[in-house]
């Protein structure tokens, strides 16, 4: 940019110098020709000058000599002299001023011939009485011839005046041209060279400025080098203690699996194997013991259901904590096989609730097959639990590809096309505030004694489709139903 606009100055620059150059030279060429045409004018007036004063010189000499003849006063003879005197310089003069144009200098000289002969005859008669004239007629005859050569000499004076008069017309009229032109030429050539340094200013204003702002942003430039050079001695600063508390997070997360995966050992074994105890011994004791009263019975009992909970609850926990490991393998998987499987799994609940499932279709998918199958399970189940007494059960499965700009809980998620499979029943449903609040462990909506399980099923559900990226809902009303809705990457 900087060496651009050095170069357009460089060119502004010799662009008003020739003009500049130019314009002095044309000032200087018309200046000289209005000199040159002057002088001309001039030069005309000089030979006009030279051969009127050569005439009228020539008259007065002759006016003094007649005055002499008259009064023989040798004062009118010494002026007649004295002007006689001057006819050969001022002819002389009038023929140098002609010598630029020979056509009249040839009548320059003609006449100043004439005019010598007028002298030489004026020159006679002055001196008549020495050289010979003798008679008054002879005096008339030389005055006459005088007389003749005078009258010629104005012939030949009033040819060349008009000549000169002439070519004075046309100097006068071209003079008059280039007094009137030069003046315009020199105003318009003066306009320009102030519009071009008027322009070459605003240019230079310009640019500047330009370089002002190129200095100022380059300034700011720097400035904003040094903070984003700070920001980023910060930000590194903030990203290793960030990295260090991720690293302590991991650690910590790394003990906590290791915690989680004792504990699966102990639920899994230690705390089960009381549980197994307490239920063959009590179940021993109804069995062996007839005596008991009805109330001891019913104690052992309530035992033994309670114990059964407690080991189902056992199961729930740790199937939730497998259900959290997402670092298994993922399988290109046939969602419709694995439905056949949970059909098969569950082939006598269904059988007993005369449960119908129909499914249009769905795809195959890369997802771990066994906690895909348990969240089919758990949905199905789910559904089969809270069923309308007395009403066969209905469970509708479709498949749909949507974007996840189509459902606003979807935003979060990292994938634009998600596989959409819905499961919907027509069983008992629930109220609209409990869509998500289902999902969440160990929560129910409705009490032990109603209806069974242990509120950790769907929150199996929802940590099996985060696993896979996904996600899954569920809208329900009262008596209406309630259909759960699975997202799957696409």
């Amino acid at each position: 940019m900087l060496k651009k606009g050095l170069f357009v100055f460089d060119i502004l620059f010799a662009i008003i110098l020739i003009f500049l150059a130019g314009l002095s030279y044309l000032s200087y060429e018309r200046i000289e020709r209005m000199r040159q045409l002057a002088e001309s004018v001039n030069h005309a007036n000089l030979v006009k000058l030279s051969v009127n004063q050569a005439i009228l010189h020539t008259i007065a000499a002759e006016s003094w000599e007649r005055g002499y003849l008259l009064t023989r006063d040798t004062t009118f003879l010494i002026n007649a002299e004295q002007n006689l005197s001057k006819i050969d310089s001022v002819t002389k003069v009038a023929i140098h001023l002609t010598a630029d144009n020979p056509k009249q200098q040839k009548e320059v000289k003609h006449l100043a011939k004439k005019l010598l002969t007028r002298k030489e005859i004026l020159e006679q008669i002055h001196k008549g009485d020495t050289v010979g004239i003798k008679t008054e007629k002879r005096l008339k005859s030389i005055i006459a011839d005088g007389r003749v050569v005078l009258d010629s000499s104005r012939a030949s004076l009033a040819k060349i005046l008009a000549t000169e008069n002439n070519l004075l017309g046309v100097r006068i009229k071209m003079k008059n041209q280039a007094g009137l032109f030069t003046p315009i030429l020199v105003l318009v050539s003066s306009i320009i060279g102030i519009l071009l340094v008027i322009f070459a200013y605003l240019k230079m204003r310009t640019e500047t400025n330009l370089r002002r702002n190129a200095q100022i942003s380059e300034a700011e430039s720097r400035k904003m080098q040094l903070q984003i050079a700070e920001l980023n001695a910060s930000l590194e600063a903030k990203v290793d203690e960030r990295t260090r508390e991720l690293q302590d997070k991991n650690i910590a997360l790394g003990n906590m699996n290791d915690e989680l995966l004792s504990f699966n050992y102990v639920a899994s074994h230690d705390l089960q194997e009381p549980l197994r105890k307490i239920q063959a011994f009590s179940n021993r004791i109804i069995d062996s013991d007839n005596t008991l009263s009805e109330k001891t019975a019913d104690h052992l009992s309530r035992i033994n259901a309670a114990a059964l909970r407690m080991q189902s609850l056992l199961e729930a926990l740790i199937s939730y904590s497998r259900a959290s490991n997402a670092d298994a393998d993922f399988i290109l998987t046939d969602l419709n096989k694995t439905l056949d499987e949970v059909k098969a799994d569950l082939h006598e609940m269904l059988a007993e609730k005369q449960v119908e499932i129909v499914n249009d279709g769905m795809p195959e998918l890369k997802v771990i097959p066994m906690q895909v199958h348990q969240l089919f399970q758990n949905v199905i189940a789910n559904s089969v639990k809270y069923a309308k007494p007395g009403i066969p059960l209905k469970i509708n499965i479709k498949t749909d590809k949507i974007n996840a700009s189509q459902n606003k809980k979807l935003l979060h998620l990292p994938y634009q096309n998600y596989w959409q499979i819905s499961f919907a029943d027509n069983g008992i449903g629930f109220e609209p505030i409990y869509e998500d609040k289902i999902f969440e462990l160990f929560q129910r909506l409705h009490g032990k004694n109603e209806f069974g399980g242990t509120g950790i099923g769907l929150a199996i559900c929802r940590k099996i489709a985060q696993n896979h990226n996904g996600y899954i809902t569920a809208e329900g009303r009262p008596d209406n139903g309630a259909t759960f809705f699975i997202y799957f990457p696409a």
